[in-house]
């Protein structure tokens, strides 16, 4: 994991203190909030119960 950081650039992969979220295939980052939007819109499977109940939020278990 190292190495794949380090070819992408640190730089680019830290997000503002304090947020947490997703990595896309561009290595912008997104937000928990903002991501969710995007998995709504593509039509990912999303499961809201295993999502720990959040509809504000993606959380990774919510993809399974």
């Amino acid at each position: 994991m190292n190495n794949l950081i380090n070819a992408i650039g640190r730089d680019k992969l830290k997000p503002s203190k304090g947020y947490q979220g997703f990595i896309d295939q561009f290595v912008g980052f997104m937000t928990r909030k903002e991501y969710l939007i995007v998995a709504k819109n593509s039509g990912q499977p999303l499961d809201i119960d295993i999502n720990g109940g959040s509809g504000n939020e993606l959380f990774s278990e919510g993809l399974y």
